[in-house]
C-alpha cells in the first residue's frame, strides 16, 4: 500500500517532503538575504505598491535563518529550478521597467 495516498507530496531529488505537515503557507512577492559569519537570514513577506507610505509598504510574513551549507544547497535548488523555469516557459524578467506596462508603471509607487 502506498504510505503516501492523499498526501500533498513535493518530490525532491533525493527526498519526499510532506506538505500537509506545514507549519504554515504563505504567498511572498518580496525577500530580503543578509547574512553573518555563521548564518544566512531570509525574509519573505508581501509588498503593497500602493501603500501610502512607500518606506513601509511590506508586511514581514517568515524569518528564515539557514547555516550556510543548508543556504548554498538552496542556492542550487532554486538555481536549478529557475534554469528548468526558462527552459520550459522562457527567460524571467526582473527588471520591473521591462515587465510592467506603460499604464502600470504610472501606479508604481516611487520614492522620491
Amino acid at each position: 500500500m502506498d504510505e503516501n495516498k492523499g498526501k500533498r507530496i513535493l518530490k525532491t531529488q533525493d527526498k519526499d517532503v510532506n506538505l500537509d505537515t506545514l507549519k504554515a503557507e504563505v504567498y511572498a512577492n518580496f525577500t530580503a538575504v543578509a547574512s553573518t559569519i555563521d548564518e544566512f537570514f531570509i525574509v519573505f513577506g508581501v509588498h503593497d505598491i500602493g501603500a501610502d507610505d512607500p518606506d513601509k509598504n511590506v508586511q514581514g510574513l517568515v524569518f528564515v535563518n539557514l547555516n550556510p551549507v543548508i543556504a548554498k544547497q538552496m542556492w542550487n535548488a532554486l538555481k536549478s529550478q529557475i534554469e528548468t523555469y526558462e527552459r520550459d516557459f522562457g527567460h524571467i524578467e526582473t527588471d520591473i521597467n521591462k515587465r510592467v506596462t506603460e499604464e502600470g508603471q504610472k501606479r508604481i509607487v516611487k520614492k522620491g
